[in-house]
């Protein structure tokens, strides 16, 4: 069963552990795949490599591992974009107040 709206020390929890479980380059293409919809996956990870200084073997990486856990989708021709599940999570992770009722705190951890 679904908990409508977690006690705020349950959120925290939930949004550190998240933090912790993803790496700053995942967690850094979750965000700019939650803002940049209108690209392929070799083009965004190129735009982010040239911004970042990240190189594009790391990111391509990173990018395989959140495909593996159905968080983005990409490939045969389609854009890079987040999954619903991918989605959710980007939202718990950036403190989202409209996450599913909940209003994660953005106290620092």
């Amino acid at each position: 069963k679904w908990v409508d709206d977690p006690p705020t020390n349950q959120k925290r929890e939930l949004r550190h552990i998240l933090l912790r479980a993803f790496n700053k380059n995942q967690l850094l293409l979750l965000k700019e795949l939650e803002h940049n919809s209108d690209f392929n996956i070799t083009n965004l990870l190129e735009k982010i490599s040239r911004s970042t200084k990240i190189s594009l073997s790391t990111l391509k990486f990173n990018s395989r591992i959140l495909k593996e856990l159905n968080l983005v989708s990409f490939g045969n021709g389609s854009l890079a974009k987040l999954t619903s599940s991918g989605r959710f999570v980007a939202q718990i992770i950036r403190g989202d107040k409209y996450t599913w009722g909940w209003c994660i705190n953005r106290t620092p951890l």
